[in-house]
């Protein structure tokens, strides 16, 4: 016996968990977002980490889930927010007070 599934697009189709095209969708607007930091971080890196009190720039998930610049500091966040570029705003920017980071040798 030969069985035929066929699958249309934006449903269901019974899959647990599934959200069709609105998944999809989503996961793309997740990646220009994950993308549009990733560049704003390279291009932005070397004068952050000139900042006095930034120990750390990367990527990552934010507190609302959604991708976002990620700036570690040594000193309370709301020293540093006022020293950022406008042009990061233009993104998720999540400042966390991480201390002073050393390597495990000192």
């Amino acid at each position: 016996m030969l069985a035929v599934i066929i699958l249309s697009p934006g449903t269901n189709n019974g899959q647990t968990g599934g959200g069709g095209d609105n998944t999809i969708q989503m996961n793309e607007t997740m990646e220009t977002e994950q993308n549009k930091i990733e560049n704003l971080r390279v291009q932005y890196d070397p004068l952050l980490m000139s900042i006095d009190g930034v120990v750390s720039v990367g990527t990552g998930l934010g507190k609302t889930g959604r991708p976002c610049l990620l700036i570690g500091t040594s000193i309370p966040p709301e020293q540093i927010r006022q020293k950022l570029p406008e042009e990061l705003f233009q993104v998720d920017v999540e400042l966390q007070y991480m201390g002073n980071i050393r390597s495990q040798d000192e």
